[in-house]
């Protein structure tokens, strides 16, 4: 994939991107399914009818992923944490399926 970059990225999607560190490395693989994340992917948090891709935001960091694209500037699984220490793409997206649970 050429000249995707994360700050490339989030120009292209409109999106803001936080805590890049990752000095212009371009993303190898682009995923939904958080099953296929691995080193060098950009996991794209999806809210679906039966499951949240942002509880599998822990999980993708820890297979390698480079940075997640996300519907919310601040997803529920990473609540617990005072910052997130990762790259991180945030685009917020109106969508009838996620809901902001309270804490």
């Amino acid at each position: 994939m050429k000249n995707l970059t994360l700050k490339n990225i989030a120009k292209a999607s409109n999106g803001i991107l936080k805590n890049d560190n990752s000095k212009g490395i371009e993303v190898d693989n682009i995923t939904i399914d958080s099953r296929e994340a691995k080193e060098g992917s950009l996991f794209v948090s999806v809210v679906g009818e039966r499951v949240d891709g942002h509880s599998f935001i822990s999980q993708v960091y820890e297979k390698g992923a480079l940075c997640v694209l996300s519907l919310c500037a601040f997803p529920l699984s990473l609540r617990e944490r005072s910052s997130v220490p990762f790259p991180f793409l945030h685009r917020n997206i109106p969508s009838p399926l996620y809901k902001k649970k309270e804490a």
